[in-house]
């Protein structure tokens, strides 16, 4: 049930960037956000980038000393079995063309304006009208609700 102390999330479908994606496997400001929105056993939509994106997070925790070699064996096990149940959006010549105009239009990182074309192209070849794009950049929120979007901000943790 959803008021006025919990907000109402389920009326839009999801699309999930990889900074938001990994805090359900990282103890980070903002997991316990992520967890609440996944909770609802609704669909998971990504990039196909969010793959290498969400290794690459891993690797760098355990890099930096932050998570010991065991721990990221375990992470990266999970995400991997997830990672099956996940809607994929392939990268393709029309993420990359949709991309190009992101970069030109909003000020964001390639990896970003990936994520937002994906987004956009999903959006665009679905019956759904609303979508909601989950994720800890503020500039890509700025930028997803500029083109639509109900943005999540999962930085932090709601009171």
């Amino acid at each position: 049930m959803c008021g006025l102390r919990r907000p109402c999330w389920r009326i839009a479908v999801r699309y999930y960037d990889t900074s938001a994606l990994v805090k359900q496997y990282l103890q980070e400001a903002g997991s316990k956000l992520v967890l609440e929105l996944l909770k609802s056993g609704e669909k998971v939509y990504t990039a196909s980038l969010t793959y290498a994106e969400a290794h690459a997070a891993f690797s760098r925790r355990t890099r930096e000393g932050r998570l010991t070699r065991e721990t990221t064996k375990r992470l990266a096990l999970r995400f991997d079995k997830d990672w099956e149940s996940y809607d994929i959006v392939v990268l393709s010549e029309n993420v990359f063309r949709l991309a190009r105009q992101m970069l030109y239009r909003h000020p964001l990182r390639s990896a970003d304006a990936i994520h937002l074309a994906s987004a956009l192209l999903l959006a665009r070849t679905s019956p759904r009208s609303s979508w909601s794009f989950v994720c800890a950049d503020g500039r890509l929120c700025d930028a997803a609700k500029s083109e639509g979007f109900q943005p999540i901000f999962t930085a932090a943790d709601s009171a």
